[in-house]
């Protein structure tokens, strides 16, 4: 009983931190592959990520501090290369818009 209730605490707290985060919109993308990256990386992001902490905003750090975190992070949270670049693409290209 005490399992279901943690993972249904975690499976509420990944939903309301993944929900700030900018959601790719196929239209806003000039091919399909450009978007389907972007959400890959997006999902890769939220699912490899949140397992361990709360997940960042993509502006809350800039383009070296989040390379270096990702290189920090990687072997622990078991992110291969792929996600991590796919993860990489999602933050650094996230819109200004994004920001609260």
């Amino acid at each position: 009983m005490m399992l279901r209730i943690i993972i249904l605490i975690s499976a509420i707290f990944v939903a309301s931190c993944s929900s700030a985060l900018y959601k790719p919109i196929p239209e806003n993308y000039s091919s399909a592959e450009e978007y389907q990256m972007m959400a890959d990386g997006r999902k890769a992001y939220v699912t490899k990520c949140s397992g361990c902490h709360l997940l960042y905003l993509p502006h809350q750090y800039d383009e070296k501090t989040w390379r270096h975190n990702m290189d920090e992070m990687q072997e622990r949270s078991n992110v291969s290369d792929k996600e991590k670049e796919l993860i990489l693409t999602y933050i650094l290209s996230a819109p200004i818009a994004s920001k609260p």
